[in-house]
């Protein structure tokens, strides 16, 4: 988490916030069970980081048109801006992060995340 404040093109911009604006944008419209079940991360927590990005004008929340009691969430304008600063940013966070690896370690890292991230399979 250090690195990512240290090198992140947006200083209000947790990692957290990041993974989610980056879900949203890949599902474009989503629900935050979506997104709690793309990111792993618990509802309640993932309700707060939404709140956040809510409150700093990056998604913005709509009414499911086939179900009423859904919330809907999108990014705004300024969200996708944020994204498009950020992308080049990340990259180099993901290689300061990895820096101390050699290729043969973090291909073996990217594999241990991928297969974590899809429950062993």
């Amino acid at each position: 988490m250090m690195i990512f404040q240290e090198m992140s093109c947006e200083p209000n911009l947790t990692a957290p916030q990041f993974i989610t604006l980056c879900t949203i944008q890949s599902m474009v419209s989503c629900s935050i069970t979506d997104i709690v079940s793309a990111t792993a991360v618990d509802q309640a927590t993932m309700r707060g980081v939404i709140d956040r990005l809510k409150s700093k004008g990056w998604v913005y929340l709509s009414e499911d048109l086939k179900d009423r009691r859904k919330v809907m969430i999108s990014l705004s304008v300024a969200g996708a801006e944020l994204l498009k600063k950020m992308i080049p940013c990340a990259k180099d966070i993901t290689e300061a992060t990895m820096s101390d690896l050699n290729p043969a370690e973090r291909l073996a890292l990217i594999f241990l995340l991928k297969k974590m991230g899809s429950g062993g399979k």
